[in-house]
């Protein structure tokens, strides 16, 4: 069984108990995918996209690409969980 195979085993039968899902959606080829197969099956996905800096153009572009792609979409933007330990100690800041 290839990967693709087993996400879509999966997805079906996650759609046989719901028609609503949730995706942390990271813009990146893993999530784009998984997105792409996940699409078809359900009413509403709602893609969670965790930030560290809130507002970027490059990503903020891309996010409505997505939901202007996916009409089931919904994007839920939310601080990383890791953002408050970088703050406070100032991790990536030089």
């Amino acid at each position: 069984m290839t990967p693709i195979d087993h996400a879509n085993e999966v997805i079906a039968s996650v759609r046989q108990k719901t028609d609503r899902a949730i995706l942390f959606y990271s813009c990146g080829k893993d999530s784009e995918v998984l997105l792409d197969l996940m699409a078809p099956h359900f009413k509403e996905i709602v893609c969670v996209f965790m930030y560290f800096v809130k507002g970027l153009d490059h990503i903020d572009n891309y996010l409505r690409a997505v939901k202007a792609r996916y009409a089931n979409v919904t994007i839920l933007q939310v601080p990383h969980w890791t953002l408050t330990r970088v703050l406070r100690c100032g991790l990536y800041c030089i």
